[in-house]
């Protein structure tokens, strides 16, 4: 007969298991599924009261080239009390695991409206991904004297079919070898 501390330590195994691993949390949007042609898509953030980072979710459904911007809303009113500052992006898969990082260095913005931070990715594989922000700051705003929440900052994404993935050296440097292994057997034959 199995012992009662056995039979828990069994099932315990089994349910640690089948739990899947911790997802990003706190999600503040979702771009849903995404997939090769959309273009300069945009996304308003309202954060939730956390500390951050804050994770904009996409499902791709098939392998991309991948542009995600970030935009912190500028002073548009005398209202706004404060404003809020991006200070880094992250692509991550779902459960966390850093895939990219964001740059402040943009030569060429690849969106029609204006960005603070810029990660592209070639040939991003099909998946749950997240874009994480990091930032400070806040967008509260007085109206008639009643304090209201704005949006924070606006994510634009990009996806288009990935580019072509170049031939590397060692396939020219080992066909140049075989074509001339073949040659060598020709003169000796």
């Amino acid at each position: 007969m199995i012992k009662l501390s056995t039979l828990c330590a069994i099932v315990l195994a089994f349910l640690s298991n089948v739990v899947s691993a911790a997802t990003v949390s706190p999600v503040q949007g979702n771009f849903g599924n995404v997939g090769p042609g959309l273009a300069d898509i945009n996304l308003e953030i309202f954060r939730d009261a956390s500390n951050g980072p804050w994770y904009v979710t996409f499902n791709l459904l098939a392998p991309a080239d991948i542009d995600l911007g970030v935009d912190a809303l500028p002073v548009a009113s005398p209202y706004v009390e404060c404003c809020f500052t991006v200070t880094a992006i992250r692509l991550t898969t779902i459960n966390g695991d850093h895939v990219a990082f964001g740059t402040n260095v943009i030569p060429d913005n690849p969106f029609t409206g204006p960005i603070d931070q810029l990660l592209s990715i070639n040939n991003l594989g099909v998946g749950e991904y997240a874009l994480e922000v990091s930032g400070f700051g806040n967008r509260d705003a007085q109206k008639l004297g009643v304090r209201v929440n704005a949006t924070d900052f606006v994510t634009r994404l990009n996806v288009a079919a990935p580019s072509a993935v170049p031939v590397p050296a060692t396939v020219w440097l080992f066909s140049s070898g075989l074509v001339a292994l073949i040659g060598m057997a020709k003169r000796k034959a």
